[in-house]
């Protein structure tokens, strides 16, 4: 997988990229956003505010624009996403003895349940496969009449 710290990324920024085209800079400083977004609870709605465009214009010599909020949540982040699950599965592909399916489900304040999908190998690593948004739905009881109905039937 691909991680690195969000602290250096502008210095490694400023090595790797010296001289080379703005293009290639904005990717990789689009990475590091997105990874401080996603690891450190960044919220994405400050990607829009002054301060944030104010930040990204003096760390980067105004050479580069900061990216809008929309652009992660809708490109990078689900890109990101779908990268680290392929690399997952590729890498599950290669074990044996796998526990196949953990469910862990936990509530919400609101109306649904979140439930995870987790794999375990035999060295006991677990890897977070996928989730799920589950709107409870709980079934009606059965009334005294239908019941009635029923025990009659029979």
């Amino acid at each position: 997988m691909r991680i690195v710290n969000v602290t250096v990324c502008f210095g490694v920024a400023k090595e790797r990229l010296a001289g080379k085209p703005e293009a290639e800079w904005q990717q990789l400083l689009d990475f590091c956003i997105m990874k401080a977004i996603c690891l450190q609870g960044l919220l994405p709605k400050i990607l829009d505010s002054n301060e944030w465009r104010e930040l990204i214009a003096v760390a980067t010599k105004n050479r580069l624009k900061s990216t809008t909020t929309d652009a992660f949540e809708q490109k990078h982040i689900p890109h990101e996403a779908a990268h680290i699950h392929k690399e997952t599965i590729s890498l599950l592909r290669k074990e044996y003895n796998l526990t196949l399916l953990t469910f862990d489900g936990g509530d919400t304040r609101g109306p649904y349940s979140v439930y995870t999908v987790h794999v375990t190998t035999a060295d006991r690593k677990t890897y977070f496969c996928a989730a799920e948004y589950a709107q409870l739905k709980h079934s009606p009881r059965r009334s005294q009449t239908s019941q009635g109905a029923n025990a009659n039937a029979s």
